[in-house]
């Protein structure tokens, strides 16, 4: 069955390609398109495409970003000073406190021409912290005035006449003194009272003293010239200098006449103590 079938189908394949030889497919006329008179011929359109922008790459090298999101922390460690061992002594000794005053004031009780108020007015005028009133003999209201007074420090005292009219200053005593006498008795009677022998312009004459009588007499100390002049052939210098302006009225009161002492001035032994120990010297105009 299977060969009759396959020759079956081989014989019609044959006669369809003989046929196919004895008719051929005429060929079919060309197609001619007539344009119609009424048309508008349209003009060709052409698409023109703009010429593309060229942008330019930046250049510039980019930051390396962080691989990992964990911020590094930078530590240091900061040295200690170093502690200085050195001690610091300071240039200057402060001085705690400085007295203004005048060992040798008169009033009207005696050769003086203001009384003791005013003297004592133009002493706070300028600014003293201490005076002495030294008239040439005791007065009563004098003294009790002195003796009360809260407006500063007031020693009282009198000018002792020695032999050969030399004249001590007899400071915070309480009872007269004989004049007349040999220096070093006025001396030592000024001394049992717990007073300050100071030697009355020395080197003024008639009130020059020797030197026997300046150096040997147990004076306390000595007014000294305030014009820094050394008035004496020989040395003085074991004997303190104070600087007194030996006042007869308000006029004669000045500051370059004082005495500037390095400590509180209040008593009698307070005046003595600065002035052996050498912290007294003379005042200014300041």
């Amino acid at each position: 069955m299977k060969p009759i079938r396959f020759f079956g189908v081989f014989l019609a394949a044959l006669l369809l390609a003989s046929c196919g030889q004895l008719f051929p497919t005429p060929a079919l006329p060309e197609l001619v398109v007539i344009p119609s008179s009424t048309a508008t011929p349209s003009p060709p359109t052409a698409t023109i495409t703009a010429p593309a922008t060229l942008t330019p790459i930046p250049t510039n090298t980019l930051l390396p970003t962080w691989t990992s999101e964990v911020t590094p922390t930078v530590s240091f460690t900061v040295p200690s000073l170093p502690i200085s061992t050195q001690t610091v002594t300071p240039t200057k000794t402060p001085i705690p406190y400085q007295s203004r005053g005048d060992l040798h004031m008169e009033t009207d009780c005696s050769t003086g021409e203001n009384t003791y108020d005013e003297m004592v007015k133009m002493a706070l005028f300028w600014n003293y912290d201490f005076i002495a009133i030294t008239d040439h003999h005791i007065c009563r209201d004098v003294r009790i005035a002195c003796q009360n007074e809260s407006r500063l420090h007031c020693f009282y005292g009198t000018q002792v006449v020695s032999e050969n009219n030399i004249e001590i200053l007899a400071i915070g005593i309480k009872t007269a003194i004989d004049d007349y006498l040999p220096p070093a008795e006025i001396v030592q009677l000024i001394h049992e009272q717990g007073g300050i022998a100071i030697a009355s312009h020395p080197w003024v004459v008639p009130f020059r003293f020797s030197q026997d009588q300046l150096l040997n007499s147990g004076l306390d100390a000595m007014e000294c010239p305030a014009d820094g002049s050394h008035p004496f052939a020989f040395d003085t210098s074991t004997v303190p200098c104070v600087y007194d302006s030996d006042a007869a009225s308000i006029n004669n009161l000045d500051p370059m006449h004082t005495n500037i002492c390095d400590m509180h001035i209040r008593t009698v032994d307070d005046l003595k103590k600065a002035i052996s120990e050498g912290k007294c010297h003379q005042g200014t105009r300041e």
